[in-house]
């Protein structure tokens, strides 16, 4: 089906594994299914270069400063990631 990846598990078990579907950001994991990003979600945003509500795309340092400025709202916190 589109947008949907199956994800195999990291844990010893490796014959577990988990559908992603990209479309609506979720995952059958436990963790997925709560609701909550998972890993899996973001192994599929990464790989594939997906846009998903879940995660945002840090792609440089600026990026990373524009977003918590968004998220915050203020100045002080940007000059913290410019001293690091």
């Amino acid at each position: 089906m589109e947008n949907e990846y199956l994800i195999s598990s990291t844990r010893q078990d490796t014959s577990l594994v988990y559908t992603v579907n990209s479309a609506i950001g979720v995952c059958i994991c436990p963790v997925g299914m709560s609701g909550v990003p998972c890993k899996h979600q973001e192994a599929i945003t990464i790989k594939f270069h997906i846009a998903s509500f879940n995660f945002l795309p840090s792609l440089t340092p600026k990026d990373r400063i524009f977003y918590a400025y968004i998220a915050l709202g203020k100045i002080t916190f940007m000059i913290y990631f410019l001293l690091i």
